[in-house]
């Protein structure tokens, strides 16, 4: 059999003339394929009559062929089969695979409403298949939907993201709405799906066959790790020189092309001969967010309870449960369960909620354990949970991580809890850029005063014009200190009285614009440059 041979989404049908640019439903596939000559295209009235067409991208569209429209027609061929090595149609042959065998199928989403649709396969999309028309390698069937929620029942639409609900900084998140004939973003936006690029709260409006609904709010989060904060060096003429940088998170450097240079707190130059500008960044481990379906109590009918009832389900590995999605019939009190499969309690939490759906923040580790039990209890009087009565199909899973298998009164009935959030997934995001200067001056060195030259220090730097500068002197005396712009102008300068040995003095240039500066300590009769930034 042939992998990846045949793709079906359903879809809602527009104005659009292409099938594929129709909204996606759902999505689904055929696992494996046996590309053969079934049948041949035969005669008018013959069994495969109409199977064969000019042109089928929609469901019967095209002229009929018969086995003398194809000129190579029994000149050969016909003997395709399910050879492991080779496989194929020949010219006037058809390959069908009926609708009721196996290995094929359509994910229908739980807010899905009665209505006329289409299923598009798309078949070898991968381009295994030498083909006379690569173009028309799909066909759009109509199929109508009647055992989903009723047409106009008002199903909420649903935002989903391909990747995590955080939004690192510098780039983008998609969200996808669920498909409709229309859709009006909380952004202004008109279509299926939104760029974002700022964090916050979205919300869509989507018709479809359910109606207009908004759906509930979708967070997207901001992680913006904090810039590493820095400290450049200066040599003389030439060398190499030591730069530093501190993190809450991994230091990685880079050089003023965008090269990988090294990680850590430091970074030792090569042997430089003109000032050169290094890059570091701050990188953090973050714990991303995960929902599981079903995403709101549309899966079906249902009602307002306040018995105590409980969801059962697997844990495949170690995870956070951070919060789940409730609808109350009004205000009032409830607590929440954690226990395993003998009924040992686990984890609980008293909560209060508002009429209407409302997130409960429950924050419950989970260990990888099966028979887990999410109980619904203690709903105070005249509140009432709501849950779905004779509609759930299990399992709700998210791969890899846990499976919703039932509940405590059966496999139809799904109580109290939906949309849970999962924390398991560990992801990183990066701060922006921060400039170091490894700075090389044209300093004489002749009658330097190496000691007190390698005693200076300037920190932090860069800074916001506030700064400890200490350096060493044999003896009591005064230095003069300077700050001049990259133009050679001074913009500050002050003499400093200083005894012999170390010696700390607070500099505040806040009134000094931002930029790199020299600053200049005379001692001796010789200028001791440093490169300072401040911003």
């Amino acid at each position: 059999h042939v992998d990846d041979w045949a793709v079906m989404t359903l879809r809602i049908p527009n104005s659009d003339p292409n099938p594929l640019n129709w909204p996606i439903v759902g999505t689904g596939a055929k696992i494996g394929f046996c590309l053969m000559d079934y049948g041949p295209c035969g005669t008018t009235g013959s069994t495969y009559d109409g199977h064969c067409r000019d042109s089928n991208m929609i469901y019967l569209s095209g002229t009929t062929m018969h086995n003398v429209d194809f000129p190579n027609w029994n000149l050969g061929g016909g003997n395709y089969n399910c050879s492991v090595t080779e496989q194929g149609i020949s010219s006037g042959w058809t390959d069908v695979y009926a609708k009721n065998l196996d290995g094929m199928w359509v994910n229908i989403p739980s807010n899905t409403c009665n209505g006329n649709y289409y299923i598009v396969m798309e078949v070898d999309k991968n381009n295994l298949f030498m083909e006379e028309d690569e173009t028309n390698n799909y066909t759009a069937v109509p199929v109508t939907l009647s055992l989903q929620h009723p047409a106009g029942s008002g199903q909420l639409p649903v935002i989903t993201t391909s990747n995590s609900n955080n939004l690192c900084f510098g780039q983008s998140l998609e969200l996808t709405a669920t498909a409709g004939t229309s859709y009006l973003w909380s952004t202004g936006d008109t279509t299926q799906h939104v760029s974002i690029t700022q964090p916050g709260e979205y919300s869509v409006q989507v018709t479809n066959y359910c109606g207009t609904s908004t759906s509930l709010p979708f967070t997207v989060n901001s992680v913006v790790p904090d810039a590493p904060t820095v400290s450049g060096d200066t040599v003389c003429v030439s060398g190499s020189m030591e730069l530093t940088a501190n993190g809450s998170g991994d230091l990685t450097w880079f050089d003023d092309n965008g090269n990988f240079v090294g990680v850590g707190t430091t970074f030792t130059t090569p042997n430089l001969t003109n000032t050169t500008t290094y890059f570091v960044q701050n990188t953090e481990v973050y714990v991303d967010s995960l929902f599981v379906e079903p995403h709101t109590n549309g899966i079906g009918g249902g009602g307002y309870i306040s018995s105590e009832r409980y969801l059962i389900f697997d844990s495949y590995i170690p995870f956070t449960l951070s919060s789940v999605l409730v609808y109350a019939h009004s205000a009032g009190s409830l607590t929440i369960d954690l226990k395993a499969s003998d009924n040992t309690l686990l984890q609980t939490i008293n909560a209060t909620v508002p009429g209407g759906a409302s997130r409960v923040q429950l924050n419950f580790p989970v260990a990888a354990e099966n028979g887990l039990r999410l109980v619904g209890r203690n709903i105070s009087a005249g509140t009432g949970l709501y849950r779905n009565n004779m509609s759930a199909i299990y399992p709700y899973e998210l791969p890899n991580v846990l499976s919703i298998i039932g509940s405590s009164q059966g496999a139809s009935l799904y109580y109290f809890f939906y949309d849970w959030e999962i924390h398991t997934q560990n992801s990183t995001c990066a701060s922006a850029l921060t400039a170091v200067e490894a700075v090389v001056n044209s300093c004489a060195s002749v009658g330097e005063n190496i000691p007190f030259k390698k005693s200076i220090v300037i920190a932090p730097n860069p800074s916001n014009g506030d700064f400890q500068l200490s350096f060493s002197t044999q003896s009591a005396g005064t230095v003069k200190a300077e700050l001049i712009d990259l133009i050679g102008a001074q913009v500050w300068s002050s003499s400093l009285e200083h005894h012999e040995g170390n010696n700390t003095e607070s500099i505040s240039l806040e009134n000094v614009a931002k930029g790199i500066y020299i600053f200049n300590i005379l001692y001796e009769g010789k200028k001791y440059p440093t490169r300072v930034v401040i911003e």
